[in-house]
């Protein structure tokens, strides 16, 4: 479970000198039980759910398996985003190297508390947002990114995520379904939106399992839907230059009714001449266009600039 604050303080889960994971595998239990009941837990450290900071706790262990099984994250560099309660936690412990962030320091603290003895596990007090995810990432990839997000705060962080698909091996997030929808829209869908196409402009979407609001303490008033993103560097390598590409696809679909013509007025100076150097329709609309000729569409940007 994710909240928000923007506080960064790595805290190691054995002790508080070593400030990353061991690269040997632990000598300690390779299970440890971290989440039996949700209000035990909770009521462990004096404290209920906050609904001001989006606190939903999974409390159904077998989905917390399935979301394990799907990651694989076995002998791998893995990174957590909101452990929370330690309810998916318990099942990613045999990963390479664990790292856990966690907002809320209550939680952080009682996560380095029963995980003090495996030495591969680093619990990271940080604000996920405020990450520089490749300066985090960058010794440890490709990381496998794990994580039971925040509705409020998914759609961004799995964008700031999707900056660095370098780093990346895979990304296993269970989201709010709109947000899966649009993560695997497809073109002249109600959910198509910049979120799809720059996200299928660097990954593969695959949708792996839904999940009711009951397996939550609170329950949400919607359901859930764990998605797994896998980087594409052959996508990656048709984009130019990914500044241009984000600023046209952002800007274009503030107004995705808009004619192309009309809306690329705020992004070039000649719609008209940057349309037909793309094979563009004038007439088109964003929610028409496919990754790939958005890919094109901003190449051509990059390319009349550099020689007009």
């Amino acid at each position: 479970m994710l909240t928000r604050t923007s506080r960064f303080n790595r805290t190691p889960a054995r002790s508080s000198e070593n400030t990353s994971p061991s690269a040997a595998p632990t000598e300690a239990p390779a299970k440890v039980e971290l989440c039996g009941s949700v209000r035990a837990a909770l009521a462990e450290v004096g404290r209920e759910p906050n609904k001001a900071l989006g606190q939903h706790f999974l409390a159904q262990p077998a989905i917390a398996r399935k979301i394990a099984s799907v990651a694989n994250v076995t002998g791998k560099h893995t990174v957590e985003i909101g452990p929370g309660l330690g309810a998916l936690t318990q099942f990613l412990l045999d990963a390479q190297g664990l790292w856990l962030i966690e907002l809320d320091h209550v939680l952080a603290n009682r996560l380095q508390r029963l995980l003090r003895d495996f030495r591969h596990v680093a619990i990271v007090q940080a604000d996920a947002l405020a990450i520089d995810w490749r300066k985090f990432l960058r010794d440890k990839a490709p990381v496998t990114v794990v994580g039971n997000l925040p509705y409020n705060v998914a759609t961004p962080l799995l964008s700031s995520l999707l900056e660095v698909p370098d780093c990346l091996e895979r990304v296993v997030a269970m989201v709010q379904h709109e947000v899966a929808e649009r993560l695997h829209a497809e073109p002249r869908t109600a959910s198509y939106s910049a979120l799809s196409v720059l996200t299928q402009a660097v990954a593969t979407v695959r949708k792996a399992f839904g999940v009711a609001p009951g397996a939550f303490v609170p329950s949400p008033k919607v359901h859930s839907q764990v998605v797994v993103l896998e980087p594409a560097p052959e996508r990656v390598a048709q984009i130019a230059d990914w500044n241009v590409f984000r600023r046209l696809v952002r800007t274009v679909f503030r107004q995705r009714r808009k004619q192309l013509r009309n809306s690329l007025t705020q992004v070039v100076t000649d719609p008209a001449e940057i349309l037909r150097l793309a094979g563009v329709e004038p007439t088109c609309r964003p929610e028409e266009l496919g990754v790939d000729e958005f890919c094109q569409l901003a190449n051509v940007i990059v390319e009349y600039a550099r020689t007009s």
